[in-house]
């Protein structure tokens, strides 16, 4: 890891870039949902993708594009401007996980099963309300677990990182009980963000989409795969695919060189 930070990385991106370096990064490659069907780098060299993105000068575009979408004050977070794409890219780039591949129909039927188990679920949980509400029992299979959750994680375990963020949204001066009501009511409650009304809509929808990568060890599956997440995330984070960045980061860290008309041909 290199310890100069560059003229062109902000303090904030910086100061990011060296909590997933030393923490975040090692953390979600031992994540079993992120692990590749074949991989093709090592974690050691995906890791060392941030600090390429970081340190490469020829990325001096993007962090100057991405420095336009910070507010005024921003200031490093767990789920930051920096940290949120080097997590993604080191992801992307060790290769297209197994769930990536899963067939058509597979999705169709496992998706299709879930959204109709997740929609009982909740019935049968808001039905409760017939006999007086939850059970104390049921509620504290959420509350105890979340609370172990709070109480055994650490700094160099990713949940310590999401719960922080989550409680950070909340209000600083939220406490771990006010917390734990603020999730139950997504569980236990009759409104439109219930978990399990989610939980359903969205495993509809998985159902019905298609992998566009259909074999792993396939010439180029690796950087088609790069190209899609990458503008997916830019897509979702900024509202634009930004291809000539996404360009700019195939171009840093593979050695086949590509365009932006190139991008979208891969990544529609």
């Amino acid at each position: 890891m290199p310890a100069t930070q560059p003229d062109w990385i902000p303090n904030w991106a910086w100061e990011e870039y060296l909590g997933h370096y030393m923490y975040m990064g090692p953390a979600f490659l031992q994540l079993e949902a992120f692990q590749p069907e074949s991989p093709q780098h090592t974690d050691e060299e995906a890791l060392e993708t941030s600090t390429t993105i970081m340190m490469d000068p020829s990325c001096q575009s993007l962090w100057k594009a991405i420095c336009k979408k910070v507010p005024k004050g921003y200031e490093a977070a767990q789920n930051g401007h920096c940290m949120s794409l080097l997590n993604i890219a080191m992801l992307a780039y060790k290769g297209p996980s197994t769930r990536a591949l899963v067939p058509a129909s597979e999705r169709s039927k496992r998706g299709r099963k879930i959204a109709k188990l997740a929609a009982q679920l909740r019935d049968e949980i808001l039905s409760l309300k017939d006999v007086g509400g939850e059970p104390m029992l049921i509620t504290q299979a959420l509350h105890s677990t979340l609370v172990k959750a709070m109480q055994s994680t650490n700094e160099n375990h990713t949940t310590y990182f999401l719960l922080k963020d989550a409680r950070e949204k909340l209000g600083e001066g939220l406490t771990s009980y006010g917390f734990l009501s603020v999730i139950a009511t997504r569980v236990f409650g009759d409104t439109e963000d219930n978990v399990f009304t989610a939980l359903e809509k969205n495993a509809t929808a998985w159902s019905e989409t298609k992998p566009t990568i259909y074999r792993a060890s396939a010439a180029g599956a690796n950087r088609q795969h790069f190209v899609q997440v990458m503008t997916y995330h830019f897509r979702s984070r900024y509202g634009k695919p930004w291809r000539e960045h996404v360009a700019t980061l195939v171009n840093c860290l593979y050695e086949e060189k590509i365009d932006a008309a190139t991008v979208v041909k891969l990544a529609p």
